[in-house]
């Protein structure tokens, strides 16, 4: 009786994260739009469009969270098209150096752990330069052009280098998509063909010195955030996938989580594989997956005392349909607060869809990677 009543008193003075370690049921509520400095106000809902660079998009966002939470002089976003543009030209291997498409998030933060994080105001000028005095274009439909020449000349060693014409239908093709805020001007393609014209084999390696000269010395900013630490493309099990995901959110802190997007589409109960390690499920049953990158912002229990989480996705503030609910915001910045809401209702009543909450099982059964700031 004795060794019993130690063994609880014991167990009463462990640390609570000790205590709730692998226990089913745990799931404080954490929504971290709502949480201390409140950095998500300060970080525009990316829309990548048409791109494969969720995990750019994603990296910049874990980024500029900490920045503005632990660094008040913080004030640059993060370019999510530096981000991706360096990583890509800078890392010694890569299965594509000619494409932005698809990436792991620790890659990602190596790459700019080495080369810094060029000045927001810096990049703004080189992508002006590209604009041709237009400013309504914005960085996604920059990208979206590479994208688009890209996916016209997969077949191709480079998304560069093309016959004349090529330019021409990719523009055509992009600037006629409804989902773009602005056309991209024609002149752009003239400048694709100068950068064609000095590439001498290394494409992406040119574009980022041609166009992204400004971005060195004073101009490039260091990492400067803490180490970071991966995990899901191996064992790891759904248990120990949402165990992380509490311990991380109750710190105060967002992750970024790499998911099979076919999930949003088909809704609740979907999973993509079964197989372990992750990896190999996600490289055997690609087409089931839709490798994605978002941001989980917060989490929540459940009606019967699992866990929910709240994602915050880069396909935009308009994509989310009803399979799930939402947390949306006014459109009008007179009206502050956030409050659930459906996809369906948010156009039609002025709101923006800032997340939606996804079950913690379905989250883990498509997820293959989590990428956190220790």
């Amino acid at each position: 009786m004795g060794m019993l009543l130690l063994s609880l008193t014991l167990l009463l003075q462990m640390p609570a994260q000790a205590q709730h370690e692998g226990i089913p049921g745990y799931c404080p509520a954490v929504n971290l739009y709502e949480s201390g400095t409140r950095p998500f106000d300060r970080m525009p809902i990316y829309d990548q469009g048409e791109l494969s660079t969720c995990y750019a998009y994603t990296a910049s966002q874990l980024i500029d969270f900490w920045r503005f939470k632990n660094q008040p002089e913080a004030t640059d976003l993060t370019s999510p098209v530096w981000t991706a543009l360096v990583h890509k030209v800078r890392m010694p291997l890569h299965w594509n150096p000619d494409n932005l498409d698809f990436s792991r998030m620790a890659w990602v933060f190596r790459s700019i752990e080495k080369e810094g994080i060029c000045r927001s105001d810096v990049v703004d000028r080189a992508i002006d330069r590209l604009r041709n005095g237009n400013a309504k274009m914005q960085e996604p439909d920059l990208m979206a052009f590479f994208q688009q020449l890209w996916d016209e000349y997969q077949e191709q060693a480079s998304i560069f280098g093309l016959n004349p014409g090529a330019y021409d239908i990719a523009y055509a093709k992009v600037a006629s998509q409804p989902y773009f805020a602005s056309r991209i001007e024609h002149s752009l393609i003239e400048k694709f063909r100068f950068i064609d014209g000095r590439s001498k084999g290394k494409r992406l390696e040119t574009l980022l010195t041609e166009v992204f000269s400004e971005c060195t010395g004073s101009n490039l900013l260091p990492m400067n955030v803490p180490a970071w630490k991966s995990m899901g493309l191996g064992f790891a099990s759904n248990r120990k996938i949402i165990r992380k995901l509490n311990e991380i959110l109750e710190q105060g802190s967002p992750l970024g989580i790499g998911y099979c997007s076919n999930l949003l589409d088909e809704g609740p109960g979907y999973r993509a594989f079964k197989m372990k390690p992750r990896i190999l499920g996600l490289a055997l049953r690609q087409e089931k997956c839709g490798a994605h990158y978002s941001i989980v912002a917060g989490q929540r229990p459940r009606h019967d005392g699992s866990c929910e989480f709240l994602i915050r996705n880069t396909y935009g503030t308009g994509f989310w349909t009803d399979h799930f609910s939402c947390l949306c915001k006014s459109r009008d910045p007179g009206i502050a607060g956030y409050h659930e809401c459906r996809a369906s209702e948010a156009e039609r009543t002025n709101q923006q869809v800032v997340g939606c909450w996804i079950s913690g099982q379905d989250l883990a059964n498509n997820t293959y990677d989590l990428t956190w700031f220790k």
